[in-house]
């Protein structure tokens, strides 16, 4: 087992204690004093020096001294050290904790831009990660916490604590529970590979499916009686009258509706509407033959004129388009003019002077660019001219066009006219021809005294029609209540059958449900089983802490726990540590978790007891304790546990 203890701690500027050396050599001690003296701040600056925390694992605690204000004193240096003892080893750990302070360019005085942490170990300076991986190396990080408080197992979730145990004292398997009670011998085909917490998790999800399909079977049976109720079977017998009875009837009916008296009326009737028919198509057709040459000849005559109205409008838009262009090329032509009077006004400058020099030029010479600017100058003007010409030419031709276009409109015009009066004396022609009209007179009267014949036939036939469509109407309304009858029997028979199917489900599925209940009573009792086995498992590690491992739900039902028991005042284990062990028991129990925990993690650590008055009689412990009393003393004050009349085991 490795074994560290401390045999030296010095504190200086720390939180509230300034300057104080603990020296325990690796010994169980005593540290006195008030309230507010530094008694918990020995805990905290031990394990600010092993992991930059507080002993309730606060990494953000007030570490430098503060004033009577609560600010911070500033310019000292925080320093923790310590000397430890692993396994015979002196190891000294050292943390220098202090300000830094910077001037920034510009200005006068210095400005503090945070702190820094310098660490040590055995005098020399070392990278934080260095002296964390030390640390690793010398203490067992996971266990530390776990065998120097004897609160810090109880502080655990009861789920962390449950399995620490188990990871420990081993679990119980499920075969062993099994093959410990003979009752329990079934469930060893029933799991089958399958842990018991599943296959209740199963059960109870086959009992809901059960539970819920049972409870609509009674809602469904009463349906379907529903449906049973007052069903009569209809009588055959009277069915079968009945069809024959509207057999007779439509028959009677058909006969009524097929009278041979009226049905020679109709078909001499229909010849005479023939007839009639034939000679009015034939006087139509004489009068269609009689008018289609005048027709096509007006046809002709409308195609002709279209014609020639086009015409018209074509030469418009012609007539329209010279018009527009004349416009632009008489104002082009005024523009050419105003070109011409404005270069026929130019003049020649008649400068003698050359430009270079200054001197006078020669007579010649002026001479010479006096006819060339005239030259020049009249070449332009005829090129204006030009211009002007090609201008007055184009508006000549299509004025010229303009006329020939007006004159052909006003010739197209009287032959439109033309056409106009040959259209309407054509229209005249056609009204005074096709007003034959058919000589049909007799025919319609034999036509007129058919029609009153068979109408007169029709009244008493319809008469008897009407009855018989009645009595066949009358027929149909009982077949349909003797149907609906049917139905509503066949209905209730399957309504019948359901009922004894949905009965049957009812026992079937109250007998999957007995038998699952009795499955769960099973491992009810296999729980119980186990819970006994392995709670007396866990506890024969302890001697003061026993832990409840399931708790009983008001259901019946056991629910996974670990709740730690402590001795009441006749010495009996059986005090919840939370909720109504005293302080004292606590401790002390805590103390007996300890021993555990460093037997298993083979590791033992100083355990710091902070409010140790309260315990008469310390637990036996291998470990190194520093207890922290309450006292009337002004100043930290240290004793041997042995002088102040307390039990422990030191090292």
């Amino acid at each position: 087992m490795k074994t560290v203890t401390i045999k030296k701690l010095r504190i200086k500027n720390f939180k509230g204690v300034k300057d104080f050396t603990l020296e325990p050599n690796g010994q169980s001690i005593c540290v006195f004093g008030k309230n507010a003296s530094g008694k918990t701040t020995i805990q905290d600056a031990f394990f600010y020096l092993l992991f930059g925390k507080d002993s309730n694992d606060r990494a953000d605690f007030q570490i430098k001294p503060v004033d009577s204000h609560g600010n911070e004193i500033h310019n000292i240096e925080t320093e923790v050290e310590a000397v430890l003892d692993v396994d015979g080893k002196s190891v000294t750990l050292a943390k220098l904790y202090k300000e830094k302070w910077t001037r920034k360019r510009g200005s006068a005085t210095d400005q503090m831009e945070g702190h820094t942490t310098e660490h040590f170990i055995d005098g020399v300076p070392v990278k934080k990660k260095e002296y964390d991986t030390h640390i690793c190396a010398l203490i067992d990080i996971n266990a530390f916490k776990l065998v120097t408080s004897p609160f810090e197992f109880a502080n655990l979730h009861w789920q962390a604590r449950r399995n620490m145990l188990i990871e420990m004292c081993g679990d119980v398997s499920d075969q062993a529970v099994i093959e410990s009670d003979v009752e329990l011998s079934p469930l060893a085909s029933i799991l089958d590979g399958v842990s018991v917490d599943d296959n209740r998790a199963k059960v109870k999800a086959q009992q809901k499916k059960i539970n819920e399909k049972l409870k609509e079977i009674p809602a469904r049976i009463a349906e379907n009686q529903e449906m049973v109720k007052d069903a009569q079977a209809p009588d055959q017998k009277e069915k079968d009258l009945l069809d024959k009875n509207l057999t007779d009837l439509q028959d009677r009916l058909a006969r009524e509706r097929n009278n041979e008296a009226i049905s020679a009326k109709r078909i001499e009737l229909n010849e005479v509407i023939a007839a009639i028919q034939k000679e009015q198509a034939r006087i139509d057709t004489l009068n269609r033959e009689g008018k289609k040459p005048i027709l096509d000849d007006i046809d002709s005559l409308e195609s002709e004129r279209r014609l020639k109205v086009n015409e018209i409008a074509s030469l418009r838009d012609g007539i329209a388009r010279d018009e527009k262009r004349n416009t632009i090329a008489l104002e082009s032509i005024e523009k050419v003019r105003a070109c011409w009077h404005d270069e026929n006004a130019k003049k020649t400058t008649n400068n003698s002077t050359c430009p270079t020099c200054g001197q006078e030029l020669p007579p010649d010479q002026v001479e010479c660019a006096t006819k060339a600017f005239n030259k020049a100058k009249a070449q332009r003007l005829e090129k204006i001219n030009q211009e002007g010409k090609q201008l007055k030419v184009g508006i000549d031709a299509r004025l010229e066009d303009i006329a020939v276009a007006t004159a052909k409109i006003e010739s197209i015009s009287k032959d439109i006219d033309s056409i106009d009066e040959k259209l309407d004396a054509k229209r005249k022609e056609l009204d005074g021809i096709g007003s034959a009209k058919a000589d049909t007179l007799s025919l319609e009267q034999k036509k007129a005294g058919l029609e009153s014949e068979i109408a007169a036939i029709k009244n008493g036939s319809g008469i008897r029609e009407r009855d018989i469509s009645e009595k066949i109407q009358e027929t149909r309304d009982k077949l349909s209540l003797l149907a609906k009858a049917k139905a509503d029997y066949d209905a209730s028979e399957k309504a019948r059958a359901r009922i004894v199917d949905l009965e049957r489900q009812e026992k079937a599925l109250a007998a999957e449900y007995e038998a699952l209940e009795k499955e769960l009573f099973l491992t009810d009792r296999f729980i119980v089983r186990k819970v006994e086995m392995l709670e007396s498992s866990i506890n024969s590690r302890f001697k003061l802490a026993r832990f409840k491992m399931f708790s009983e739900q008001i259901n019946g039902g056991l629910a996974e726990c670990c709740e730690i028991l402590g001795p009441d005042a006749s010495g009996n284990l059986v005090v919840p540590f939370d909720r109504a062990l005293n302080t004292a028991a606590r401790v002390n129990t805590g103390i007996d978790i300890i021993n555990t925990m460093s037997e298993y993690f083979q590791f033992s650590a100083p355990i710091f007891i902070d409010g140790a008055e309260s315990v008469n009689e310390l637990a036996d412990t291998a470990s190194q304790v520093i207890g922290l009393y309450v006292s009337e003393d002004e100043k930290l004050t240290i004793k041997d546990h042995n002088d102040v009349g307390k039990k422990t085991t030191t090292m």
